[in-house]
């Protein structure tokens, strides 16, 4: 994952580094600056494979969680009424 898909996704569940940092239970200033780290372009600090997996799940939830309700029920009846 590079500094800028950690960024990325960090934006798109609409995230700060604090609250990202709170959501990997990072602590204190230390958590927020491993994250500002993680997403800097210097290269020097690599994010590790744990917190890989665990930004991509904290991701994959938080778009579930932005699903309308019942749309797959929605997707199904359109498909009926062809």
């Amino acid at each position: 994952m590079t500094p800028a898909e950690v960024k990325a996704a960090r934006l798109a569940m609409g995230m700060t580094q604090a609250q990202l940092a709170t959501a990997l239970e990072l602590t204190g200033d230390n958590g927020r600056r491993t994250v500002r780290h993680w997403e800097s372009e210097n290269g020097k600090f690599q994010i590790t494979g744990p917190a890989r997996v665990a930004i991509r799940l904290l991701l994959a939830a938080n778009s579930e969680m932005r699903k309308p309700p019942f749309a797959a029920c929605d997707q199904l009846k359109t498909l009926g009424d062809k």
